[in-house]
């Protein structure tokens, strides 16, 4: 609560230094595999490269780890949980892919508000205090980010998030997308 006021105030220091995203989301993965092993659900890193922003290490750890729990948490046993950094049009970033019911249109923006919830929170069988998401949402932006989510009901959800580069776009490395990765960008 207190990093989420923080950052809604803009009154939380960033210590921005260049962040392999490759090794964010490995970290994450290694850090939530009790996690994942606990609930039969599968992580799978897909970050082919070193692909490097400009941020805050430590808040971006935390973002990243949030999303993946998140995933873990709705994904069905022998589910999967994919991480994978990318390099886009507006920056490197992340996406974590899940497995699990997916996120009603309706709702796809409301849940990186402050409190908000699917299904009033544990009525959707995940208990949650309504704010990961908007820590998320609030961290990124603070680094000059964007943050979404692509998700279809019944096919699970795609939450990605875009930081700006560390040194020149160049020294970005590009991987083929596919399709629906592509679209998680626009």
């Amino acid at each position: 609560v207190l990093d989420v006021n923080r950052l809604e105030a803009d009154a939380m220091p960033l210590d921005r230094v260049s962040v392999d995203l490759h090794r964010v989301a490995a970290e994450a993965i290694s850090n939530l595999g009790g996690m994942s092993r606990q609930a039969r659900v599968t992580l799978v890193a897909a970050c082919p490269g070193q692909f490097c922003a400009t941020a805050d290490a430590a808040v971006i750890r935390r973002v990243v780890a949030n999303l993946v729990a998140n995933a873990i948490k709705v994904t069905p046993r022998a589910g999967d949980v994919w991480v994978e950094a990318f390099a886009g049009p507006s920056g490197p970033g992340l996406r974590v892919r899940d497995t699990g019911p997916g996120i009603p249109r309706a709702d796809q923006e409301s849940i990186f508000d402050k409190f908000g919830q699917l299904g009033g929170g544990r009525a959707s069988g995940v208990a949650s205090s309504g704010l990961g998401l908007t820590f998320c949402r609030l961290a990124v932006e603070a680094h000059g980010g964007r943050i979404g989510v692509d998700s279809e009901v019944g096919k699970g959800s795609t939450f990605w998030f875009t930081l700006p580069g560390a040194g020149s776009e160049s020294a970005l490395r590009l991987p083929a997308l596919a399709g629906e990765a592509r679209d998680a960008l626009r």
